[in-house]
């Protein structure tokens, strides 16, 4: 499903969530626009797909100038394409920082998440 949303000084913002399948993805990310969000695109999806948006949108970040906000739950996804992560637990925000820094956090909430990061090869 995708909204488009006028924000501020007129920029546009597609928000990308659930989507079916990967003409969808190359449709949607082949509009320009100011801002992506990105709002758990991949949880329905098996690995194998999963891995191929993941190329889909890498390829469109690289070539492209705009801002891109990927939400997740899974943090082998967010190191998979995110430059700098935010941590929220509960609504509250716990870390905000590069994946290098994020690796050296001692807080408890980022520790669970690492466990997660080390279980799967990023």
């Amino acid at each position: 499903m995708k909204w488009k949303v006028k924000v501020k000084k007129k920029k546009t913002m597609i928000i990308i969530n659930k989507m079916n399948n990967k003409i969808n993805y190359k449709i949607s990310l082949a509009k320009k626009s100011d801002i992506y969000l990105f709002d758990e695109p991949l949880s329905h999806l098996d690995n194998e797909n999963k891995t191929q948006i993941i190329n889909i949108i890498k390829n469109i970040v690289k070539n492209n100038d705009s801002t891109f906000l990927y939400v997740t739950h899974d943090i082998n996804e967010a190191f998979k394409l995110a430059d700098y992560v935010y941590v929220l637990d509960e609504g509250k925000l716990v870390a905000k920082c590069s994946q290098d820094e994020l690796l050296k956090q001692n807080n408890e909430i980022v520790q669970k998440l690492l466990v997660e990061l080390k279980n799967e090869e990023v």
